[in-house]
């Protein structure tokens, strides 16, 4: 269990790279270097000033400091060496305010506006709050000019925002800042009034339901919680969506309530567990496996014809006591967004009793398509999208739409439109909070090949919720996958117990288990992969795990045991890959250098005549020398079918025509791969180095391999690299490992 979170007041720095997604595409290398001279500079100045970096954002960093004057003194510092020193581009935002500090992670409105000053900041300048400010009132070396009053999003009051002068110092107009100076901010409104009138009420009536609703387990806000979708008692089908988007706004708010450890049944990869934890019968079992300790249920109740109800109680899973009751919440049937406001407030302030902050709802109907676009996600690619790009139209703010079809164009392999998407979303990027700057940064490296800038976007995100399911897990897919870093995959399969998982039942945890033993394969541990192994269920119907059982049987020459595994999976007629079994069991005997054991497998695969024209028989000839064979079978696929992976079935015809002897065949194929388009980044010169190799031409191999991983290529773990069967003759040589596992750390 995580310590309590502690309040206390801090300055906080935050600054970034101005231009860093242009200076990689201009020079990935220079960008690199950049990074390297922040995080070097930034760890040794706010050292001597007793500051502390809290966490760095890929080119932005966020460090901590108990003095004000400290911070600013270090800032200035900092800016004079970036700016006249490195010529590096460089804006910095300070705040002092009250922070949550929690596991070595900061959070609250200290933070975000400090973010905000930065964002609106010029490089070679530093700007401060008026907290700041009133700091410095008594050093003569530090002195600040007021630019003027600002409002920031999501800060009720108008905060006034000074430059640090100083001759070394970059001082800026108020017209050069990145941001909309407020107007008429001391002129009576009686909207704003109400408004926060309104809000004054709430927060009263959130502390009273605080007090008279004491929970039975004062570790119950610290204690993981999950919330799914609530169940409708109406008996109406079309009202389900009210459920669903109750939930996710809940959850999206929990999560950003500084100490509490909420499941994010919204994870954007996740939408077959949340569609099966939409069923009623299963919340409670899916809560139990995402490691959830209390459970949030929710429930709709038809009260008259035009009017519906929440109800909604906080209890325990194991015991089913309940730990808190909230109020019932009436609302309009046509109007459904007021009730999940208003149920909000009341499950915000038994965590928060103070700095409530009214947060924009999307609009309804953009929230019905994105809803409807979840619940699709398993269906017609076309219409989620359809759905998306409505709900972002109707309502353009709606980040988690837009961060959904963001997911949809990685899924669709449609990068063009994923680019187009995250240029519109770099036009508003300032008005973005951490998080969703960080989300944007993190996909536009993700989809324009900068793998480990990719990986660094994430680490960070992970860092604001290390023990989530679904987030942990998605960093360790990106640290095998992308970087190839296995001690970061490791470190984060540490935090959550697996044994505690339902790997049988939970397609997470699955996930978890297979790619923490690609990791422990990968790093050649074999006695953690046996642990590993032997989690995994007899009988066991997932094929990407069976593969890597196979793995590790393979590495240890128990020839016996994939013969279990075999006979096991081919009893299971239901399933259409059970049959493909033994090419696997062939493909992995190969890669681990058992070749005759690979050739009987092939073979057994090859009888089976209902696979005579499947393309894993190609393969099976390949492995069994036939490759005349497999060359035919290869090229008649393509005339009669086409290919939906031309340039690896050409790379292939390419190897074999290289193994006959046929040199200027192979080189015209090698030519043949560079006029295709490519459907993975990376693949056209990854593809071109398979022939290369087998040409005889190994350092040519080598440079095309490492000017693909360059372009954005991903080390997945059943294929490629160094489980690639065409790479299999140098899978141990020193110069291909250095070239596969130069971003590893």
């Amino acid at each position: 269990m995580q310590d309590k979170p502690q309040r206390q007041l801090a300055a906080i720095m935050f600054m970034d790279i101005v231009g860093y997604s242009a200076m990689v595409q201009e020079s990935e290398a220079r960008a690199l270097e950049f990074v390297r001279i922040h995080k070097e500079l930034v760890e040794k100045h706010s050292k001597n000033h007793g500051g502390k970096v809290m966490n760095y954002y890929g080119d932005a960093s966020l460090t901590m400091f108990d003095s004000a004057i400290e911070a600013v003194k270090c800032a200035k510092e900092l800016q004079i060496a970036f700016h006249n020193e490195h010529h590096l581009p460089m804006r910095i935002g300070i705040h002092l305010g009250e922070v949550v500090f929690n596991d070595e992670t900061i959070y609250g409105n200290g933070v975000n506006i400090a973010s905000r000053l930065e964002s609106m900041g010029v490089p070679g300048a530093v700007l401060i709050s008026d907290a700041i400010n009133t700091e410095l009132e008594n050093q003569d070396e530090l002195n600040a000019t007021m630019l003027g009053s600002y409002r920031f999003k999501n800060i009720s009051k108008p905060m006034g925002v000074y430059a640090l002068k100083d001759p070394l110092l970059v001082l800026p107009e108020p017209k050069d800042l990145k941001s909309n100076k407020s107007r008429n901010i001391t002129q009576f409104n009686i909207k704003n009034f109400l408004l926060g009138s309104l809000l004054l009420t709430v927060m009263l009536f959130s502390n009273r339901i605080v007090k008279f609703f004491k929970p039975d387990n004062s570790n119950v806000q610290v204690e993981r919680l999950s919330v799914p979708p609530f169940k409708n008692f109406t008996g109406v089908k079309e009202l389900d969506f009210i459920g669903d988007m109750a939930a996710h706004r809940i959850t999206k708010e929990l999560f950003e309530i500084d100490g509490t450890n909420v499941v994010d049944f919204q994870t954007e990869n996740e939408m077959n567990q949340i569609q099966f934890a939409s069923l009623s019968s299963h919340g409670i079992e899916f809560a139990k496996r995402a490691g959830a300790v209390n459970i949030l249920e929710g429930s709709i109740q038809q009260i008259s014809l035009d009017s519906l109800m929440f109800s909604v109680i906080i209890k325990k899973i194991e015991t089913g006591n309940i730990v808190h009751s909230f109020p019932n919440v009436h609302f309009d049937k046509n109007n459904p967004v007021e009730g999940i406001q208003e149920i909000s407030q009341f499950i915000h302030g038994y965590w928060q009793s103070k700095d409530k902050k009214l947060v924009s709802f999307p609009k309804l109907e953009a929230y019905k398509l994105y809803i409807r676009a979840k619940n699709n996600w398993s269906g017609d690619d076309l219409e989620t999208e359809r759905y998306l790009i409505e709900a972002t139209q109707i309502d353009p703010d709606f980040i988690d739409a837009q961060s959904l079809l963001l997911a949809l164009y990685y899924n669709t392999d449609e990068r063009a439109k994923a680019i187009e998407l995250i240029a519109q979303l770099r036009k508003r990027f300032d008005d973005l909070n951490i998080r969703e700057r960080n989300m944007v940064q993190m996909k536009e490296a993700y989809y324009t090949g900068q793998n480990r800038l990719a990986f660094q976007y994430y680490k960070a995100e992970l860092e604001q919720n290390p023990y989530d399911l679904f987030r942990n897990t998605g960093f360790m897919a990106i640290s095998n996958e992308f970087v190839h870093n296995y001690d970061e995959t490791k470190k984060a399969f540490d935090l959550i117990d697996i044994e505690s998982l339902d790997i049988s039942r939970c397609g997470y945890c699955e996930v978890r288990l297979r790619l923490g033993l690609a990791a422990a394969l990968g790093k050649g541990n074999m006695k953690e992969a046996s642990k590993l192994v032997n989690l995994i269920p007899d009988g066991y119907q997932i094929m990407r795990s069976t593969v890597l059982q196979f793995r590790f049987y393979g590495l240890n020459e128990d020839i016996d045991k994939i013969d279990e595994i075999v006979t096991e999976v081919l009893r299971d007629t239901t399933s259409s890959e059970s049959r493909l079994v033994r090419y696997f069991a062939a493909r992995e005997l190969w890669i681990t250098e058992n070749e005759a054991e690979s050739r009987k497998f092939a073979q057994q695969h090859l009888n089976d005549s209902s696979l005579k024209d499947h393309w894993t028989s190609e393969w099976a000839h390949y492995f069994l020398g036939n490759l005349r064979e497999c060359k035919n079978m290869i090229q008649n696929r393509i005339e009669k079918h086409g290919s939906n992976y031309i340039i690896e079935d050409l790379s292939l015809i390419g190897v074999i025509e290289a193994q006959l002897g046929n040199e200027s065949e192979a080189l015209g194929l090698i030519e043949n791969i560079q006029s295709q388009e490519e459907t993975e980044l990376g693949e056209i010169p990854y593809y071109q180095s398979r022939i290369y190799l087998h040409l005889g031409q190994k350092n040519k191999a080598l440079e095309l391999l490492a000017k693909a991983i360059h372009e954005g290529a991903k080390f997945y773990s059943s294929n490629v690299f160094e489980n690639d069967p065409a790479f299999v003759d140098i899978k141990n040589d020193p110069a291909f490992l250095e070239v596969i596992y130069q971003d590893a750390n």
